[in-house]
């Protein structure tokens, strides 16, 4: 072939190339807003004009059925969009795939086309319950406004730890989730620990729509206490008789309990306090349990 002719060629295939690369657009381990489920998470999306491929990885026992049903569906701008096939898993009530001893299966779940325009989207599985919101598909984190009194706030690392007295006293949690919007399906549930009694006592908390919510538990002395946001945990340190407020940075807080998010956001800041031990509570919220609480020596003896 002649020199020009293979110029040519190699200009031509280029072309192609270069036109493939820019119809398709593929986003790994995308960022998302709040999900209900571990069983499910997104390792890829690629968006393209002919479709939309969702790489996933899905978690079970080995050997039961690894399924998805054929009515998922992605949401976008108020628009349902229709999974076309699915690769990796077995449909409906099919039991063709398995799960392994890994316990994880990967597999890609085709869509109906997103619009160029779209910038985030869910994933609806109502047979399996798996619902992820929020889905970014521009790469970056989900935006969250978080107040400048927030960003600015001083805290005092150097306070030593409430000296463990028995104190009984109501105590008080006033907090918002940020990045919260009505349409999102988001559980909080509250577990307190007293350290002189082996159990827990809990409740279910209510979410207004504004993203807001008040706990009001009773305590005798200082200690550790949960609050579960969906699959994410928030540890907390309260004390008798205080009233703490917390913001919450929704996204931050749940890509900390993705298997595949984890190692990028377990130890980045998922929320902050105005509240006497404001310090202590933010590196619980950042770094979560155990800290080095022998910094007063004779806590545990006392308690």
């Amino acid at each position: 072939m002649k020199p020009k002719c293979w110029l040519l060629l190699c200009i031509l295939l280029c072309g192609c190339v270069a036109g493939w690369a820019e119809s398709c657009k593929v986003i790994e381990k995308p960022c998302f807003i709040t999900s209900n489920t571990l069983q499910l998470e997104i390792k890829s999306i690629a968006l393209s004009a002919q479709e939309t491929k969702v790489c996933v990885a899905v978690y079970g026992e080995p050997g039961t059925p690894a399924a998805i049903s054929s009515a998922a569906r992605l949401l976008s701008d108020e628009q349902s969009y229709a999974l076309c096939r699915v690769e990796g898993l077995s449909a409906d009530d099919s039991a063709d795939v398995l799960f392994p001893i890994s316990g994880e299966v990967e597999a890609a779940l085709y869509f109906r086309p997103l619009p160029e325009t779209a910038i985030q989207a869910d994933l609806i599985e109502a047979e399996n319950g798996w619902k992820i919101w929020g889905i970014q598909l521009s790469g970056n984190l989900p935006y969250v406004y978080i107040p400048d009194f927030l960003r600015t706030q001083a805290l005092d690392f150097s306070r030593p730890l409430p000296r463990p007295e028995l104190a009984p006293a109501k105590t008080i949690i006033n907090g918002y989730l940020l990045g919260y919007t009505p349409d999102m399906q988001v559980e909080l549930d509250f577990r307190t620990y007293d350290w002189l009694f082996s159990s827990e006592w809990g409740q279910s908390v209510k979410l207004k729509p504004d993203g807001s919510f008040h706990i009001e538990t009773d305590m005798l002395v200082g200690g550790g206490a949960t609050l579960r946001v969906n699959c994410a945990r928030l540890e907390l340190f309260l004390q008798p008789g205080e009233e703490m407020m917390v913001y919450i940075h929704l996204p931050l807080l749940s890509m900390s309990a993705s298997k595949l998010k984890a190692d990028c956001f377990a130890q980045e800041q998922k929320a902050w306090f105005d509240a006497p031990n404001a310090a202590l509570n933010t590196e619980l919220a950042t770094y979560g349990y155990p800290l080095s609480a022998r910094s007063y020596k004779d806590y545990v003896k006392e308690v």
